[in-house]
């Protein structure tokens, strides 16, 4: 059964307790939280910064295209902020230490030897580190 707009709206109404017409971090917590999923710090950032296209609070509109969006294929912004936040020590590049890091954050944690499989594939100028060309190609064929 597909949610509806109606569902979607008395939603947010729902969990924008301060009645701003947006979502703040808090708000947006409540959310993930009264559904049972129990999401990291980091994952409810990612979603966040993928949910709040202006950076403003997450505004109605978002939050529908947010629920309604199945996420499978990110945006080329949404990309970037992935990108950005798996950087996770901001020089630019992911390294494997990085991607270890994410997947532990994403309680999908890998082996040393499958994020060696992973950056054999995806490293493909072989730097040690996955370059913003490198990492887009897993997500855009």
């Amino acid at each position: 059964m597909a949610i509806t707009e109606k569902q979607i709206k008395a939603t947010f109404d729902a969990i924008d307790t301060d009645k701003s017409g947006k979502l703040d971090k808090k708000e947006f917590t409540t959310f993930c939280k009264r559904f049972g999923n129990r999401f990291s710090d980091w994952e409810i950032n990612l979603m966040i910064k993928i949910a709040d296209k202006d950076g403003d609070g997450i505004s109605y509109s978002e939050f529908k295209h947010y629920v309604l969006d199945d996420h499978s294929h990110p945006s080329k912004d949404d990309l970037k902020k992935i990108f950005k936040a798996c950087d996770l020590d901001g020089n630019g590049t992911v390294s494997k230490g990085e991607i270890m890091q994410v997947s532990r954050f994403l309680r999908r944690p890998m082996t040393e030897q499958q994020a060696n499989q992973f950056m054999d594939k995806y490293d493909t100028d072989k730097s040690g580190s996955l370059k913003w060309k490198e990492f887009k190609k897993i997500w855009i064929k």
